[in-house]
């Protein structure tokens, strides 16, 4: 012990005063108050990992309830028991009234009746600080104690439960600070206040600390963001926090996020804390000293997940000579114990290192030859094995909990694919890796096309050879650039796209499929260019992927030769015949949500241009709602757009304006370049001329505060009014009603006296359209059933 140390005071007995301000912990406080009311919560044990304050609130909540208990309360710190022997007599000697005992009688007999008679007098509250070292000892002392005395209650702080009958657990996590992202989405803005527009928590605290050394310090809009990363990296953990307070004397919270390691230092002269207090790595360290050589084996090798893990890939990580698969969850749950790791909620259970931690295990697994690669690898080889199995999912009934999974795995999908463009021997899991991704559209769903493009770069660039692979990256690339709306890029890797893959064996599978790949994407590429033979172009590479068995990449391709044809082809009986087989093929398909949004939205275009508008605002509406409700981050944007359209042909502007505005905002945030996506922009410049002509040049001047949140607001309320599905004035309507080609070819069906069943397979659509376009029809000519409408039929059309 050094002269600084002596200086410490022992706590035992009594309160401590306290050297700082109290922050935050308003939840926890109340939560605690409560079960301190109740008689029969008599343990409460305050748990949660090192450094998060679980001495702190312990304190506070004794402060606010010693009222109640006066002389009767005592807070022992067991960090300073030498000898665990000792624990009963130690506990008797920290009293206020302390035991002292020359007996020959046990310490545990002896403290009881100590505890016994100051019970007698009045209400005891005793709380023992820092338990997680002698937890099974201090657990068979608390169950003595509180079956021998009745009017005693105990508050335990510990890494861990102490696991006894009648225990009241609250969990102590680290303070509130803006969570790290778990979606796909790697460049959306750190929330800078919380829920309420306040300042978090362990902004709070930290903004606190730095006054104690700087008194005029204030949080302000500028250094803001630096400080909530900074409390973001340490997973709010009180002490860490109190420990950056004091560099940021001489550093930027900038700086000290690329110094962290600096926190391993005792900053200042120590003074005041408990030595497994004085530096993150003295916490640590005593916290890696408790574990076994089973928990301490599968924590060297659990920093490798970013974010929140499943069990799955905990074993497929941490199994080791230590650990076997078998056993990995049991070792798991002890860390969870211990608050080394922290469940994740969710409807899968899930886990998540603590960053601090975190670091610790890569330092240790340091410490071992090779370990460090053998977990990068495995870890990769993983979501490898992830990636390729949720892709076969795309276009199927499990296609939304594909989407679902990506999102949710994305931050350790990074991390894997880092792993694959550095580590010799992983290059191509890489490269197949990306292409899974982009093949299930995962970026577009997400809304991080630039995300995409750059990591299919990355790992086209570590896979220099020709391939069928290296081909399929390329034209995937090349789909991006033209969804950004930059052609020339996407020209230029097209290009490359085929030179290799003429340099591939032209009678392996892979290339086939490669080649059928590259032939959609170049048909997609000159649609969004604005070239008519695009229509064609995807009708045959959707045949060719029909003949190679993948059906949901017909349908994709299919889709996109539609929504081609509603701006290019004249031909509006084929492309309605197509749009309803979309429907049908995609509700046959499993009912895959997302792509059935689509193809509801693809169906509603083509109505528009070549149809019913008011068909095409009921179809283009489900679309939307779908979408919008299964979180897609790119589409709702593009269908909003032609949702405006449909309704400004019907005449209903003010909603039509509401409805643009927010599409704008949605296609700004998604990364699309929409002035060169031609067929899309000039649908937004049609709706958007009809608007202005009808309300002038500023109906589209209005801004949408809140960016996309609110933008995706806007557009949830509209599509849940009735409104949308109204026609436009029936005093403006025709007086003798029109009619599309295909309502008419239904009418005449009905007129014939086919069942809608009858009828979808007469007209290759789908019972539910065929039932549509009746129904459409009906309305338009104010018919109340089929009988109705197959007697205007033959009224105006003769007989069938």
């Amino acid at each position: 012990m050094t002269s600084a140390d002596s200086v410490d005071p022992p706590r035992v007995g009594g309160l401590p005063a306290s050297l700082t301000t109290f922050i935050g912990r308003e939840r926890e406080l109340a939560e605690a108050g409560a079960l301190l009311a109740d008689p029969a919560a008599r343990l409460i044990t305050l748990h949660g990992p090192a450094g998060s304050g679980k001495t702190r609130l312990a304190e506070e909540l004794a402060r606010r309830v010693r009222d109640r208990f006066g002389q009767g309360l005592a807070l022992i710190d067991l960090t300073q028991l030498e000898h665990r022997e000792r624990l009963a007599r130690f506990i008797g000697e920290s009293l206020p009234r302390p035991l002292h005992d020359q007996s020959a009688e046990p310490g545990l007999r002896g403290l009881i009746r100590h505890l016994a008679d100051l019970a007698h007098d009045q209400a005891l509250l005793l709380v023992l600080d820092n338990c997680e070292h002698l937890v099974h000892p201090i657990a068979e002392l608390v169950v003595a104690v509180l079956r021998a005395v009745d009017n005693i209650t105990i508050i335990a702080t510990s890494q861990e439960l102490l696991g006894v009958p009648g225990e009241r657990k609250m969990a102590v996590p680290p303070l509130a600070v803006a969570p790290a992202r778990g979606d796909i989405a790697s460049d959306d803005p750190v929330p800078l206040t919380d829920a309420d527009g306040g300042e978090w928590e362990a902004v709070q605290l930290l903004a606190d600390r730095i006054r104690d050394i700087q008194p005029d310090f204030v949080v302000t809009d500028a250094n803001r963001a630096g400080l909530v990363r900074l409390c973001r990296a340490v997973d709010g953990l009180p002490l860490a926090i109190e420990l950056a307070a004091r560099w940021l004397r001489v550093l930027s919270a900038e700086q000290l996020l690329e110094r962290l390691d600096l926190l391993d230092q005792t900053p200042g002269t120590g003074v005041g804390r408990r030595d497994t207090h004085r530096s993150l790595e003295a916490m640590v360290e005593a916290t890696w000293s408790l574990c076994t050589p089973a928990q301490r084996a599968l924590w060297a090798r659990l920093w490798v997940f970013v974010g929140p893990f499943d069990l799955e890939a905990a074993q497929a990580v941490g199994a080791c000579e230590q650990v076997p698969a078998m056993d990995v969850v049991t070792v798991l749950e002890e860390l969870d114990v211990r608050s080394i790791i922290v469940a994740v909620p969710g409807e899968t259970p899930r886990f998540r290192l603590l960053e601090t931690f975190r670091r610790e295990g890569r330092r240790r697994a340091a410490y071992e030859n090779g370990l460090v690669d053998a977990v990068r690898r495995g870890h990769a080889l993983h979501y490898h094995q992830g990636i390729t199995r949720t892709a076969e999912w795309y276009y199927t009934a499990r296609e939304e909990e594909g989407m679902r999974w990506f999102g949710t795995h994305m931050p350790n999908i990074r991390a894997a694919l880092s792993a694959c463009c550095e580590m010799p021997g992983l290059e191509h899991v890489g490269l197949t890796m990306a292409i899974g991704l982009g093949g299930y559209l995962a970026w577009w769903f997400h809304g991080s096309l630039n995300e995409g493009l750059v990591w299919l770069a990355r790992t086209c660039a570590v896979n220099p050879n020709p391939s069928p692979a290296r081909a399929t990256a390329l034209a995937q690339q090349g789909f991006y650039a033209s969804c950004q709306g930059d052609h020339d890029q996407a020209k230029l890797l097209l290009d490359q796209a085929r030179l290799v893959l003429a340099e591939c064996d032209p009678f392996d599978p892979a290339t086939t499929y490669a080649a059928a790949a590259l032939a959609g994407i170049d048909g997609a590429h000159r649609w969004l260019s604005g070239n008519p033979d695009s229509v064609e172009l995807l009708l045959r590479a959707a045949d060719a992927m029909d003949a190679l068995g993948q059906r949901g990449r017909r349908y994709f391709m299919r889709n996109l030769a539609i929504f081609a044809g509603a701006t290019y082809s004249s031909d509006a009986e084929q492309m309605l015949t197509l749009a309803d087989w979309l429907l049908a093929d995609s509700a046959e398909a499993g009912y895959p949500a997302w792509n059935h949004s689509w193809a509801l939205a693809t169906a509603g275009l083509t109505q528009l241009r070549h149809g019913d508008p008011v068909l095409a605002v009921n179809l283009l509406r489900d679309g939307l709602r779908q979408q919008l409700d299964l979180g897609d981050q790119w589409g709702p944007g593009l269908v909003a757009m032609e949702l405006a359209e449909a309704l400004a042909v019907l005449g209903k502007h003010d909603v039509a304006a509401t409805m643009l505005n927010a599409a704008l905002v949605l296609v700004e945030r998604s990364g699309m370049g929409l002035s060169s996506m031609i067929p899309l922009a000039r649908g937004a410049e049609r709706a958007g001329e009809m608007v202005r002509r009808a309300l002038g040049e500023d109906a589209l001047a209005r801004p949408t505060r809140g960016g996309r949140a609110e933008a995706e607001g806007t557009l949830a309320e509209l599509v849940n009014q009735r409104l949308l599905a109204e026609r436009p004035d029936t005093a403006a309507a025709p007086t003798t009603p029109a009619l599309t080609k295909r309502e008419l070819d239904v009418a005449a069906l009905v007129a014939q006296g086919l069942t809608y069943r009858q009828i979808g397979e007469r007209l290759v659509i789908s019972r539910r359209t065929a039932e549509n376009h009746a129904a459409n029809a009906m309305s338009k000519i104010e018919a109340n059933d089929r009988e109705q409408l197959a007697a205007w039929f033959r009224q105006h059309h003769g007989e069938s």
